[in-house]
């Protein structure tokens, strides 16, 4: 999300329109938390939920990042960092155009293929031993 130069701000805003296929979820259910915590990190978690709140009422806002990243207690690149996991796992897009995040409003289900424990750990940068599997 960054081409050198220091971005001191990100427009955000809801994905419009398209309703991801399947079975969705709230940004600011208990599923998104006991499911996706293990793949996003707590900071992304609640940035999401951060924005989710904000875009109840408004279409879109303008997240300055030194403040966010003080109000939420982490660094600026721990900030920016979370906007990539979103973006990562599909849950969000970035563009570096008008620097503006769009989110999706609802989120699906953690797909099968990595929940099994292999996948997990992998996803989740952890060794695994297949020794433990036999």
């Amino acid at each position: 999300m960054e081409d050198g130069k220091e971005m001191r701000s990100f427009t955000f805003t809801f994905k419009e329109g398209e309703i991801p296929e399947g079975y969705t979820q709230q940004i600011r259910g208990d599923y998104v938390e006991r499911e996706w915590l293990a793949y996003l990190g707590p900071e992304a978690i609640l940035l999401a939920r951060r924005i989710a709140g904000i875009l109840e009422y408004s279409h879109k806002s303008v997240v300055k990042i030194a403040q966010w990243a003080e109000e939420m207690k982490l660094s600026e690149e721990k900030l920016m960092d979370a906007c990539s996991m979103l973006v990562h796992y599909g849950l969000a897009t970035f563009s570096e155009r008008d620097t503006t995040l769009v989110m999706q409003k609802r989120w699906p289900l953690v797909p099968p293929a990595i929940l099994t424990p292999i996948h997990r750990q992998v996803l989740m940068g952890l060794s695994y031993n297949l020794q433990e599997t036999t």
